[in-house]
């Protein structure tokens, strides 16, 4: 499926595990609960699409743009997102643990999501204790974080070179 077009195709609970979908189009595309474990989506343009609960373990993602896409929940265990544009995505509650995020876009992409009480106001979510999703995954060289982000990255246990300035492990 090397460059296919899947603009707003819905693969739901698909399985394609260790698909070629190197440079495809996959805009808008609806993939909650699919498996792309060991799939290699290198290139690929997935601006918006919706992996939540999606399974990329071991997925290459190089230099994919997967920008205001939906992530949360998803397992993204030993990923190569290297150069990968993840800028507004959200990626709250996914699994990063050995992803490779070297020159990843990050700017505006969501880690925690506030949840909104019945009467409109926000109100901020419990967050994780630390050691959850972001524990040991290595932010050092992600590109465009803001210290919101890196607080929260410190405060999971992630590595990031603003986490070691204080023994706290808070920026």
């Amino acid at each position: 499926m090397n460059q296919a077009s899947l603009v707003g195709a819905d693969v739901t609970d698909s399985n394609l595990a260790g698909a070629n979908l190197t440079a495809a189009r996959l805009h808008q595309l609806q993939a909650t609960g699919a498996n792309f474990a060991g799939a290699n989506l290198s290139g690929a343009e997935g601006r918006e699409a919706n992996f939540s609960n999606a399974n990329l373990a071991d997925a290459v993602l190089l230099g994919a743009d997967l920008s205001g896409s939906q992530l949360q929940n998803s397992n993204l265990t030993g990923a190569n997102l290297e150069g990968a544009n993840l800028q507004g995505s959200n990626l709250s509650a996914a699994v990063l643990r050995g992803a490779n995020l070297e020159g990843a876009n990050l700017e505006g992409a969501v880690f925690v999501e506030l949840a909104v009480a019945s009467d409109s106001f926000i109100e901020s979510v419990p967050q994780p204790a630390p050691g959850g999703t972001l524990a040991q995954v290595d932010f050092s060289k992600a590109l465009n974080l803001d210290q919101e982000q890196i607080t929260y990255i410190c405060s999971q246990k992630g590595i990031h070179p603003a986490c070691s300035r204080n023994s706290s492990g808070a920026p």
